[in-house]
């Protein structure tokens, strides 16, 4: 699970914590908002969730998706995720691409007075659990017995992926991504499982390629 923060102009901060999860036909981007107030900064004072479901390019969102498998989700910057997919029925090419996460459609989540440092871990868990038995889906039910959260609905976001592109390599196993969001020199590097290096400048259109 990955995380990152920014502070706003009040003082206040703001947290995402994103997380892929993949089972069966099935594979969406769980991002966590955690907002934190000045006045309480040990404890956040709004919880929002959102289970995304990224869409091929080609496809709207009232067609039937042919399904991604994630192979890599990160946080580029405080405004965009960075995915590594592979479309189902067309295994044999990877793709890179961005998805915007903060004017995302947040679920919130009542908390109690004392959200443990911990009780991130365990929403996340939570979240997951449930979605493996089935109880996560386009409208879903999320119970917990913890004090944190109370009885809500969760229902998933469809999103169009607008750019992508082709990996060289990364045409089978895993890979692994290594990430530059400061702006100006925005670069994703991807290694893949047999050694070959790809760097990405996800500013501008041109791609540089190494080998080891």
């Amino acid at each position: 699970m990955d995380a990152v923060s920014s502070i706003a102009q009040t003082g206040d901060l703001q947290q995402y914590l994103v997380l892929a999860l993949s089972i069966e036909q099935t594979s969406l981007v769980c991002l966590v908002q955690l907002h934190y107030s000045v006045e309480r900064l040990e404890s956040p004072s709004e919880v929002g969730i959102v289970l995304l479901e990224p869409l091929p390019p080609g496809v709207d969102l009232e067609e039937t998706s042919p399904g991604l498998d994630l192979l890599e989700v990160d946080f580029l910057d405080d405004e965009s995720l960075v995915i590594v997919y592979r479309v189902r029925g067309n295994d044999k090419l990877t793709n890179i691409a961005t998805i915007s996460y903060c004017e995302l459609g947040y679920q919130p989540m009542q908390t109690d007075q004392h959200v443990r440092l911990l009780a991130r871990e365990e929403l996340m868990f939570e979240v997951v659990e449930q979605w493996k038995q089935g109880d996560v889906s386009h409208a879903a039910t999320l119970v917990r017995k913890d004090p944190l959260l109370n009885r809500v609905q969760l229902s998933t976001t469809r999103t169009p992926i607008k750019r992508s592109r082709v990996l060289k390599g990364g045409k089978v196993g895993g890979i692994s991504v290594a990430l530059n969001g400061k702006q100006g020199r925005r670069v994703a590097c991807v290694l893949d499982s047999k050694g070959m290096l790809e760097s990405f400048d996800m500013e501008g259109d041109e791609e540089d390629i190494e080998y080891e």
